[in-house]
């Protein structure tokens, strides 16, 4: 089974990756961020600011840049972890302050190693977009994710849907979405949520005029639908 997604900028055009998994996530921007963005909204960056670094970093405090533990599970799980990367990627490649990674330490207290985290996709406003070995937030005006997707898979079910949500909320990740790409522990597969007032509340699964499920990220300025494989494709 493979996947495909598109994301659609202002611009005609859009981005055909061939499938990757059992069912196919694409990415279009949806109808009411466009329409905002041509004034300004509060998630178009690109004339913000860049966050400044505190200067300040310990010689004394080791900050790992990896746990020697494999990038994930399966095919499955590691194919749509770049496929998300490298897709938004190129959808917010002309705006030289939204950072897009994922499986990268996010260390969020400066002086403890221990409190980090290393989301699978995650997307940060407002700071440059370049290569790190690891996000350290008292280096970067102290920003942390605005948005944040998980790839569940049975070993980190748990942790993505009781540990990291109850994190993420105490960080402020304004939304945190999941994507089950083997259907077998998530339903449906594709969920997401909206940080309000300290806790995340859910948002919708709703379905375009030609039945295709959706979930609208208003950080993002993207609908996250989901597709059935190409038949030929399996």
């Amino acid at each position: 089974m493979k996947c495909r997604a598109i994301a659609s900028h202002r611009a005609p055009g859009s981005i055909d990756i061939p499938e990757l998994g059992r069912a196919k996530i694409e990415l279009k921007i949806s109808p009411e961020y466009q329409c905002h963005n041509e004034g300004h909204t509060e998630y178009a960056e690109d004339s913000a600011p860049m966050a400044e670094t505190s200067g300040f970093i310990s010689d004394r405090i080791v900050y790992p840049d990896t746990d020697g533990q494999p990038m994930t599970e399966s095919d499955a799980t590691r194919d749509y972890l770049i496929y998300c990367v490298e897709v938004l990627r190129l959808y917010f490649k002309s705006r030289p302050n939204v950072y897009v990674s994922g499986n990268l330490f996010i260390y969020y207290e400066e002086g403890n190693p221990r409190a980090s985290v290393s989301p699978d996709v995650f997307v940060i406003f407002g700071v440059s977009q370049r290569q790190r070995r690891s996000y350290k937030t008292w280096q970067e005006g102290g920003k942390l994710p605005n948005f944040v997707l998980e790839i569940t898979s049975r070993t980190t079910k748990r942790q993505d849907e009781d540990e990291k949500p109850r994190l993420y909320a105490s960080l402020g990740v304004e939304e945190y979405f999941q994507y089950d790409p083997t259907a077998d522990y998530l339903n449906p597969q594709l969920r997401g949520a909206r940080l309000i007032d300290g806790a995340y509340q859910p948002l919708p699964l709703s379905t375009t005029p030609e039945g295709i499920p959706y979930i609208r990220s208003q950080v993002l300025g993207l609908d996250l639908q989901l597709h059935v494989p190409y038949p030929a494709l399996g």
